[in-house]
C-alpha cells in the first residue's frame, strides 16, 4: 500500500503552478485601483480571485484612470496586460 501511495496517489503533488496560467483569465473584466500609463504600472481588482488573488499589477498601451473598467488582453509573466473595456 505504501508503494502505491507514493507511485500512484501522490504523483505530481510536489509540483507548483508557477508559470501555468488559466486560459480563462484573458477576457476577464476588472476595475483599476491605481492609474496605469504606457510606461507605468497600475493595479486592477477583480470581483472574484484570479489565480489566487483579487488584485494584480497591470500594464497598458494607453493611459487609463482609477475606477475605469478594463479587460485582460494577455498575461506577461506575473503582470496582466489590460485595455479599456
Amino acid at each position: 500500500m505504501i508503494f502505491l501511495w507514493f507511485r500512484v496517489f501522490k504523483r505530481g503533488a510536489h509540483k507548483t503552478r508557477i508559470g501555468m496560467s488559466d486560459a480563462n483569465v484573458v477576457g476577464e473584466i476588472g476595475v483599476l485601483t491605481r492609474d496605469v500609463e504606457p510606461f507605468r504600472r497600475g493595479s486592477v481588482r477583480f470581483q472574484k480571485p484570479l489565480m489566487g488573488s483579487e488584485v494584480w499589477e497591470c500594464i497598458a498601451d494607453e493611459s487609463i484612470r482609477v475606477n475605469d473598467r478594463v479587460r485582460v488582453t494577455s498575461i506577461e509573466g506575473n503582470i496582466l496586460k489590460v485595455g479599456k473595456a
